[in-house]
């Protein structure tokens, strides 16, 4: 009798175990979130909402951004016009999206995505850019340096006092890695 009564105890716990398990990765509270295909789940705000899927950066390793001039869409929002000067020195402007989560404003959330562009940002010998602009109060500053022929690094990328959707907001990178 002694036998047959330690392994069912030991089912018993491991049931148990199992049935603990599965209600800690339920999630609390409400109806489960069921995407469509190309969305993702994403807990916002205390509760699930689905999302599009991010795109995945592809890089190009052929490219040159500084050697081609033309208009090249990266990662992170990024996007990269590259020309020469009269003189034939290398120049870009940059134009960055800021999704919602690096954008922050007076009001309460939801904050808006944000646009920001600096023009016509010289490119030294070492690959290192930078500018700002400013426009109707709103002020935008570009620091960074080219670590390959298609990739980059915004050491700095800011955005202050820009007015969207009636409030005024602020966006910062720091250390974002772009690639084309």
């Amino acid at each position: 009798m002694r036998l047959r009564l330690v392994p069912i105890l030991a089912l018993l716990v491991l049931g148990l175990a199992v049935a603990a398990a599965q209600t800690a990765a339920a999630p609390k509270g409400g109806k489960k979130v069921h995407c469509k295909k190309g969305q993702i789940r994403k807990h916002k705000h205390g509760e699930w909402v689905c999302v599009a899927k991010p795109a995945k950066p592809t890089p190009h390793p052929g490219l040159d951004v500084l050697g081609t001039p033309g208009t090249y869409v990266g990662s992170n929002g990024v996007t990269v016009t590259s020309s020469t000067t009269a003189e034939g020195s290398p120049q870009i402007s940059m134009t960055i999206a800021f999704p919602p989560g690096y954008v922050s404003c007076k009001g309460r959330p939801p904050y808006p995505s944000l646009k920001i562009a600096v023009a016509d940002m010289l490119v030294s010998g070492y690959g290192e850019f930078g500018g700002s602009s400013s426009a109707a109060g709103a002020y935008a500053s570009i620091e960074g340096h080219f670590t390959g022929p298609n990739t980059l690094t915004l050491e700095s990328a800011s955005a202050s006092n820009v007015l969207v959707q009636g409030e005024r907001c602020a966006a910062q990178y720091t250390n974002a890695s772009v690639i084309f």
